[in-house]
């Protein structure tokens, strides 16, 4: 996805973001701010449910988009992975010592065991592929 699409993606995800706030702590509330839009307190609840499923909407289309650029410096690496395959390294090393050039010093935390099964994830797919 171009970088104007989402920026526009992400643009509107802000505008849809700030009035789904609003609406969650003044549904029902007779002077709220939108009460020349909706006249009718009744339908706060669902003008808010509209409003997150749009932010729902958007987010999925952000998310679903292209590849991380984490995926794409995996990609860029095949090769790298490949030649350590070939001397014989195991997954486990060639997924620590990924991380560790990519900066990730502790072999600890949330980030750092999502990054690493992904890593795994990756080789066991590209050992797939080969055999």
């Amino acid at each position: 996805m171009k970088q104007s699409n989402r920026t526009t993606l992400y643009a509107i995800l802000v505008v849809l973001m700030l009035p789904a706030f609003y609406m969650i702590f003044n549904t029902g509330n007779p002077n709220s701010l939108i009460r020349p839009l909706v006249p009718n307190p009744e339908y706060d609840f669902i003008v808010t449910l509209i409003l997150t499923g749009g932010i729902a909407a958007v987010a999925l289309i952000l998310t679903s988009q292209g590849g991380s650029k984490f995926d794409a410096m995996l990609k860029m690496n095949r090769g790298q992975i490949k030649k350590l395959k070939q001397q014989g390294r195991d997954n486990d090393f060639i997924a620590k010592d990924f991380l560790y050039n990519l900066g990730y010093r502790e072999k600890k935390g949330f980030v750092y065991r999502m990054a690493y099964r992904k890593i795994i994830r990756y080789i066991e797919e590209m050992d797939r592929e080969g055999a």
